[in-house]
């Protein structure tokens, strides 16, 4: 240190030196941990993290950071470095190699993996959607109407939820087999199969919902497609346009009901917003009469909305 010392003279302020080793180790710490949730999350998407080589690939080509603070012989202060990675400034002040640079990083990185989770659960539950939509207009095209909100006695008593009825339209014809439709969704036959619900009714993301508990929901009253339980329609009456008429909703977790339950989503065309606002983060998805799946904004004027609940309102408003 003497000889540098003296070499560079006496208006050195500090000597900075840092070996880079350690903070490529604890960088490559924190990819690891974090790595392997992105990458399920970006697999989802369909997207790809690319591989990074190892530290130790890394480490044998980095050579010291070295920094330097003088005074110039005019007065004015100096700082000058040398590094093979951008360590900060003075070549120690950024990334170092102790556990708080590794939160530090952890936490950069945490926002970014949040977002594309979330885009990723969007996806899934998107095409969940799509899925579902398909298979009521199969259910049109082999029975010449869509599925009725729910399955009835002969009184008009709801038994079971139009999702049983959907079961065989989703390649599910054996799950469809072992209910009793004529008993109720709680009977003790009817009731065992609850935790048999197939993954397409999971919203992506409930890894702590109930067992059996689906928040794919059809808009259900007055106006809308479904207007009663024991009611099916055609897509011929949606006079309204089959591209701006909601189908089927993803509903907030706090309206999850038990898939063979015949419950869903009764529209108040006042508050149409009602189950729906907090749904995903930045709206709900729906999937609308054509087929298409849509996520409608969560401030999406109520006008709007309750429009797009309606099958033939005539409403002068353009599709959310």
């Amino acid at each position: 240190m003497a000889e540098i010392k003296a070499l560079l003279g006496d208006r050195v302020a500090t000597l900075g030196y840092q070996e880079p080793q350690a903070a490529v180790a604890s960088l490559a710490q924190a990819y690891a941990a974090i790595g392997p949730l992105a990458t399920t999350t970006l697999a989802q998407a369909g997207l790809t993290l690319p591989r990074l080589p190892s530290a130790d690939a890394v480490t044998k080509h980095l050579r010291p950071a070295v920094s330097v603070v003088r005074r110039a012989v005019d007065g004015d202060v100096i700082a000058e470095g040398r590094s093979t990675l951008p360590l900060g400034p003075l070549g120690g002040a950024g990334l170092g190699a102790s556990p708080a640079t590794v939160g530090m990083v952890a936490g950069l990185m945490l926002p970014a993996v949040q977002s594309t989770r979330d885009a990723a659960r969007r996806t899934v539950g998107m095409n969940n959607l799509r899925q579902l939509a398909l298979a009521m207009h199969n259910h049109e095209s082999a029975e010449n109407s869509l599925p009725a909100a729910a399955i009835c006695d002969d009184d008009g008593k709801p038994l079971l939820s139009w999702r049983v009825r959907m079961l065989p339209y989703l390649g599910e014809q054996d799950l469809h087999a072992q209910f009793k439709l004529d008993e109720p969704w709680d009977s003790e036959h009817n009731k065992k199969l609850v935790e048999k619900m197939p993954k397409i009714f999971a919203s992506p993301g409930d890894a702590v919902a109930k067992p059996g508990m689906t928040r794919y929901l059809v808009p259900t009253g007055k106006g809308t497609i479904f207007p009663q339980p024991d009611k099916a329609t055609r897509l011929a009456v949606v006079s309204d346009g089959l591209l701006k008429t909601i189908l089927i909703v993803e509903a907030e977790a706090a309206k999850a009901v038990p898939w063979t339950k015949p419950e869903d989503l009764p529209v108040n065309l006042d508050k149409p917003h009602e189950g729906l606002k907090n749904a995903r983060p930045t709206g709900f998805t729906a999937a609308f009469a054509d087929g298409s799946v849509r996520l409608i904004p969560a401030d999406v004027a109520a006008k709007v909305l309750a429009a797009a609940f309606t099958r033939s309102g005539d409403e002068q408003v353009e599709a959310p």
